[in-house]
């Protein structure tokens, strides 16, 4: 909805008030966000309910979630009928069905509910539990034991001389650990990842890495295969952050593509994927030991790959979401942390191009924070010059909000105009590329 739109609802419903447009469209502004936020814990709480219609109840618990005095009066505990009333204009209204006062009177009263009592009993003597309704025992799943007779064709694990020596009388009772066992078809996929990867040259797209790639994709086998490349994954981010952009960036291909698969249960994993991502995305310090080596000409850009990371991000948010209460807005808020305080140009910039991809640059809010950005950045753009890195890293940031502009520029959602902001974008890397499923 428009602002002009908000104004004049606001205005149409408080007459008597004769607001001025200015206040009547903050004030709707306000309103909607509220409304917004309200339905959206009311559907959280709906989902956690194993429900797929939203009750009376669950919109008031967002209500009293938020502060404000619940709905009285309305309250759903049975389908409701809803008649049509003929004659004038339509209508509607709520079928009740009618009691006789005499079978109120006859009916019997309920039972009355028993008083809450409190009886003391012996959780422990002497360290023992003792066998009594109030301590009930908790069942505990047995594990499998492995019964290794000492006849000298037992399975040794190690230099394990004082179990050896016990299976000479005896048999010796041991839980050995459970082995998971890849197949080599899944063995030979995962070698092929770590060589797509690790491969050398600067060929990112090459015919086997995309092959490998789309496999990610679309294999519906690769369940097994998830806790190795998650680890991996996390592994190789890790070691090499600081000294090579290309590495990261085959990792975050990978783990977009794994995202995507729709065969694959990563909830589980969300721990692990999402940190990485926006450590990608955010940090200061990328590829930082690889630049400082590299000569003018031949330095490694990684504007393009934070623009790969927050892709990456939208695409787990959208997964990760209907599982994760609130997950959009979690991290929307944490990226405008990063443009409040005073961050660095490449921070700020993983965090304007963040809030881009997930489609939350039209709030309001959001919206005047990138608006007080531009106009920080316009300043401090007049008191550089350009040969020093600063200048650039600033024709960055203002390249990522003139994007923002030209995305909401055919929409009415009252995001403020930045104005002297470069027409042409100044990010340098994977634009228009296709990899895998992933599309820049």
């Amino acid at each position: 909805m428009s602002d002009s739109a908000l104004a004049s609802a606001v205005q149409s419903l408080c007459p008597n008030l004769e607001l001025p447009s200015e206040a009547a469209r903050s004030l709707g502004n306000l309103a909607l966000d509220t409304i917004l936020k309200v339905v959206k814990d009311a559907k959280s709480g709906a989902l956690h309910g194993k429900r797929t219609v939203i009750e009376t109840e669950d919109v008031n618990d967002a209500l009293r979630l938020r502060g404000f005095e619940p709905v009285y009066g309305i309250e759903r505990v049975r389908k409701r009928e809803w008649l049509w009333c003929s004659g004038g204009r339509s209508a509607f209204f709520g079928w009740d069905k009618e009691i006789l006062t005499s079978e109120v009177d006859s009916m019997s009263l309920p039972t009355a509910p028993v008083d809450a009592t409190v009886s003391p009993h012996w959780l422990a003597i002497d360290g023992i539990q003792p066998d009594i309704p109030e301590n009930r025992p908790v069942s505990k799943k047995k594990r499998k034991t492995d019964i290794m007779k000492g006849d000298g064709r037992a399975r040794k694990r190690g230099n394990s001389r004082s179990v050896l020596s016990g299976m000479i009388d005896g048999n010796v009772e041991l839980n050995l650990p459970v082995v998971h066992i890849l197949s080599e078809e899944q063995q030979t996929c995962f070698r092929k990842v770590q060589n797509a990867v690790e491969a050398s040259g600067t060929d990112v797209s090459s015919f086997e890495n995309m092959q490998v790639l789309e496999s990610m994709s679309q294999d519906a086998a690769l369940q097994p295969l998830v806790p190795y490349l998650v680890r991996y994954i996390t592994r190789q981010v890790k070691k090499h952050f600081l000294t090579d952009t290309l590495i990261i960036h085959r990792v975050l291909l990978l783990m977009g593509n794994l995202v995507q698969n729709s065969h694959l249960d990563l909830e589980r994993y969300g721990h692990q994927i999402l940190p990485t991502v926006s450590s990608c995305l955010l940090s200061s310090s990328l590829g930082v030991e690889e630049q400082g080596e590299a000569t003018a000409g031949t330095k490694k850009d990684h504007w393009g790959l934070r623009k790969l990371a927050a892709v990456v991000l939208r695409v787990s948010v959208e997964v990760f979401g209907n599982s994760l209460n609130d997950l959009r807005g979690r991290i929307s808020r944490e990226l405008c942390e990063c443009l409040k305080q005073d961050r660095p140009l490449v921070t700020q910039y993983g965090a304007i191009v963040g809030l881009h991809e997930l489609k939350v640059c039209e709030v309001p809010s959001v919206s005047q924070l990138l608006s007080t950005v531009a106009g920080k950045l316009e300043k401090r753009l007049e008191n550089l010059k350009d040969s020093t890195g600063q200048y650039h890293e600033v024709l960055q940031c203002q390249s990522a909000l003139h994007d923002v502009v030209r995305s909401s520029a055919s929409s009415e959602s009252g995001l403020i105009a930045i104005e002297d902001i470069p027409s042409e974008p100044m990010i340098a890397g994977m634009e228009g590329q296709h990899i895998g499923h992933l599309v820049l």
